[in-house]
């Protein structure tokens, strides 16, 4: 974790958390956002499993001022097949004005189809099951499609 100083340059960098048995980082996609609402930027990992499942896990700021972070909360899953990452463009930002970051994501499915989902934040900073938010008509093309990290 890299603080910031007042001068808006940053700190030593130092060790918040750490896992010899997390994974596999080409299968994780990080998001930052204040998923619990309570004023700090927490970080979303998806994670895509071997055996075809994916999960979300949230690694929250709580109260500490220090920079550090809890160790991981399994914040949301499901069963193999239904999402892959690397099909998929996410972006965090509070979609629901809740004062809670959400997450939405843009899925490209081998068909050409292509729909968005979103997974809004609970109070304790793990997700509610995605809601299906947009499918756009013909026409669109994932390639071409651009998502910002995030904004409120």
């Amino acid at each position: 974790t890299l603080l910031t100083e007042p001068n808006g340059g940053f700190q030593e960098p130092f060790q918040s958390w750490t896992d010899t048995t997390w994974g596999d980082w080409a299968r994780t996609g990080v998001h930052a956002g204040d998923f619990n609402g309570d004023g700090r930027d927490d970080v979303a990992a998806w994670y895509d499993y071997a055996d075809g499942h994916d999960g979300l896990h949230t690694f929250t700021s709580l109260s500490t001022k220090d920079g550090s972070f809890q160790k991981p909360t399994a914040a949301w899953s499901t069963e193999a097949g239904r999402f892959w990452y690397p099909s998929m463009k996410m972006a965090a930002g509070d979609y629901n004005g809740d004062g809670r970051d959400d997450l939405a994501a843009v899925h490209d499915y081998t068909d050409g189809s292509m729909k968005m989902w979103t997974w809004t934040a609970k109070t304790d900073g793990t997700f509610n099951s995605p809601l299906g938010s947009w499918n756009p008509a013909t026409g669109w093309n994932y390639d071409r499609l651009t998502l910002i990290g995030q904004h409120h």
